[in-house]
């Protein structure tokens, strides 16, 4: 398995935008020597290839950024996507160029810095990158590809799946076990408000085909935080009995998992799950969760390649791609019985 910078990173014991700093050039001068020396150090124990100056202009220096507002580098959604990123583009003979969060571009000032190099091209893996960091990158370079950019904010190049259909097909499932109370888990996806969200709007479409009814005791906001799960789901048991749940995320079913567990009540004999994401660990819950997969790292691919062929070919029209998300059966739905 090919060497990473979170591998480094984690050695190290620095962030992995620190790592991407000390590997580039142009940004090397703003970690202290210490630092490098020992990132260095985790690079050639790990046997990282460190791109030698000699060939840098031989390759296409790409960027990366995550514009998700709460979320790290150490989410495990997207941690499956940075690191195929990473992993085609080196292995591709390519340099990644910069790898950072908006919010930390932001916070330290760096992102005129980190512009002011050679750049072929930038992965925004993002719905919502600020129209300010958007246009300092367009200037420096027209080859952008989101992974998302659902909400149609920039007319670029974007890879997505399609989550109202993914979030129908979860609450069609449970429909068709024979469940009519179902209640869903959800949060704001800025700058959309959660009852605009496309698995919202799923989860309510699969209900009013069926003619069942959106009971509003059923519906309650989260974070996405494995933390908001639980607290969602016993606010949801305090005021009804519903007898399943679409859960607009892994972490957040596996707090409801945990809350559901405390309450004494059975999963799936008394309560029936199905999440959405196909996170690593959703299928060593107890029991497995039954989830939506997201292709994250079909995604990932999608994005190099379609960014490669922008910069190599120069199309003229955006190239927009939805990837198919399928149900993933596991353990955490019950057929109910008449």
């Amino acid at each position: 398995m090919a060497v990473t910078l979170k591998d480094i990173a984690e050695k190290a014991g620095v962030s992995t935008s620190t790592v991407s700093r000390v590997f580039n050039k142009n940004t090397q001068s703003m970690v202290n020597d210490e630092t490098a020396e020992t990132v260095m150090h985790w690079a050639n124990k790990l046997g990282y290839t460190v791109y030698k100056e000699s060939s840098d202009l031989e390759k296409l220096k790409i960027g990366c950024i995550l514009s998700e507002v709460t979320s790290k580098f150490n989410h495990p959604y997207f941690l499956t996507i940075i690191e195929k990123i990473e992993q085609e583009i080196k292995d591709r003979g390519h340099k990644l160029a910069f790898l950072e969060i908006e919010e930390d571009i932001k916070k330290e000032g760096t992102i005129d810095e980190l512009l002011n190099q050679e750049l072929d091209g930038v992965i925004s893996i993002s719905d919502h990158l600020s129209y300010e960091l958007y246009n300092k990158i367009n200037k420096r370079t027209k080859n952008i590809v989101f992974i998302g950019n659902r909400f149609n904010k920039y007319i670029k190049d974007a890879v997505n799946v399609n989550r109202e259909e993914a979030a129908y097909k979860a609450v069609k499932y449970l429909i068709n076990n024979g469940h009519k109370k179902i209640a869903f888990i959800g949060g704001d996806i800025y700058p959309v408000a959660m009852e605009k969200t496309h698995r919202y709007l799923g989860y309510a479409a699969a209900m009013q085909e069926a003619g069942l009814e959106i009971d509003k005791e059923l519906i309650e906001k989260g974070d996405w935080s494995v933390e908001s799960g639980c607290g969602a789901i016993k606010k949801i048991f305090e005021r009804a009995a519903p007898s399943a749940a679409f859960i607009s995320s892994d972490q957040m079913a596996i707090g409801a998992l945990k809350t559901l567990h405390y309450l004494g009540i059975k999963i799936p004999a008394d309560f029936s799950i199905v999440s959405y994401d196909n996170l690593k660990m959703a299928r060593f819950t107890n029991p497995p969760l039954t989830t939506v997969n997201v292709p994250k790292k079909d995604l990932a691919l999608m994005a190099v390649n379609i960014l490669l062929m922008r910069i190599n070919n120069n199309m003229n029209s955006p190239c927009i791609v939805t990837l198919p998300t399928k149900i993933i059966k596991r353990e955490s739905v019950a057929k109910l019985v008449d």
